[in-house]
């Protein structure tokens, strides 16, 4: 059974920033989110919606991205213990 997010697609989308990593992009292409960090690309799927989690391959295995969300928009993204912070 499919999951579902608290907000739509959109609010995750964007730029995140971490000094020692750089950027991690997620954008929405034909309705659905997708990551990229350099020239690693990855397809995101919903892993816990309640708890704004989902999960993405960008190392070659799966990991969750855990969003904070502020309001009705993501401020912060954890993956793999490290947090990027929206532009």
């Amino acid at each position: 059974r499919p999951q579902t997010l608290p907000f739509p697609i959109d609010a995750y989308a964007g730029t995140y920033e971490n000094e020692l990593y750089g950027p991690i992009v997620f954008t929405v292409v034909n309705g659905k989110l997708e990551a990229r960090a350099g020239q690693a690309w990855s397809p995101v799927e919903v892993y816990d919606g309640a708890n704004n989690a989902l999960r993405v391959e960008l190392t070659g295995s799966g990991q969750v991205a855990r969003f904070t969300v502020e309001g009705s928009r993501a401020v912060a993204v954890e993956i793999a213990g490290t947090v990027f912070k929206r532009r």
